[in-house]
């Protein structure tokens, strides 16, 4: 096995770049304790701990073995977990625990996951025990506040890979949209003069015995407005949900505007806005009753 006399710095980099601090201690011929202590002269950051698979397993293991062993575990790991529910509830973590403290909980977090994939079965697990949970409306709600209030922080990130329409943060409107579509009709709204609201109320509705919800995406004056693409107006759970909304809120009037591949800038939408000759009076209308932003 080689051995290094001269431990440098350049060389302790290069052994950390593919060993871990205990093999490279070995290598070099010293205690772990002296080569940790040649990185700290050094200014060389300890590598970043990634459990094994297998060690993952024996943590699991001696866990049910002690859950075994003490059958009140279960409950005291409950109770504990609850009452600290209910310390944090609608609390954040910076709120809760501190800045300091809060972003090194995120940090762990982080590291806990680095570098480890769950497996199909495990994923298969976490699947079976999500079906047939029903979320609150009061719940829902919750969550899509959040998540607006993220995106618009800048705190969530949306994934290039998530829907069809690049949804994401827009400077130029203020506020977050979930698609391409909805960013230029709110442009459009702007140039146009009219005032908006987007996506302000959540309606509650009940399909098959099945409480969900739908969210139209612009409101101007009291009437909605709700943008999509050819390919999402077409499906069954939209189209079901756009029936109901219409049957359990009379009142409520909703226009439903398809994008393109037109719209490559907000006047373009004037070509779609002429074809719908209703929704052409309507908007004529509110440009002239609706409050103009100066």
């Amino acid at each position: 096995m080689k051995r290094y006399t001269n431990i440098t710095k350049e060389k302790i980099q290069h052994l950390l770049f593919s060993k871990t601090v205990e093999e490279a201690a070995e290598i070099c011929g010293v205690s772990i304790s002296n080569f940790r202590r040649r990185m700290k002269e050094y200014g060389i950051p300890n590598s970043v701990y990634i459990q094994s698979a297998n060690t993952r397993k024996l943590r699991s293991e001696a866990m049910k073995l002690a859950h075994a062993k003490d059958p009140t575990l279960s409950i005291r790991q409950t109770k504990a977990i609850r009452e600290l529910g209910i310390l944090r509830k609608g609390k954040s973590n910076i709120e809760f625990y501190g800045v300091e403290k809060a972003k090194f909980i995120s940090k762990q977090n982080s590291l806990g996951h680095l570098g480890y994939k769950h497996t199909k079965e495990t994923r298969a697990k976490f699947s079976q025990q999500r079906r047939g949970r029903i979320l609150s409306p009061e719940h829902r709600i919750l969550l899509s506040k959040r998540r607006k209030d993220g995106f618009a922080s800048g705190r969530l990130k949306l994934s290039p890979k998530a829907g069809f329409g690049k949804g994401g943060f827009r400077k130029d409107i203020g506020h977050y949209v979930r698609s391409s579509y909805e960013h230029v009709f709110a442009l459009w709204l702007i140039h146009q003069g009219l005032y908006y609201k987007y996506e302000p109320q959540v309606f509650t509705l009940n399909i098959n015995n099945e409480v969900t919800t739908f969210t139209p995406d612009f409101w101007v004056d009291g009437y909605w407005f709700e943008i999509k693409n050819p390919y999402n107006i077409t499906l069954s759970s939209f189209q079901e949900k756009l029936k109901e909304f219409k049957l359990q809120y009379p009142d409520e009037v909703i226009f439903i505007i398809v994008g393109d591949s037109t719209w490559n800038n907000p006047e373009a939408i004037n070509v779609t806005i002429s074809n719908l000759p209703e929704l052409a009076e309507l908007i004529v209308l509110l440009k002239q009753v609706v409050c103009i932003k100066d």
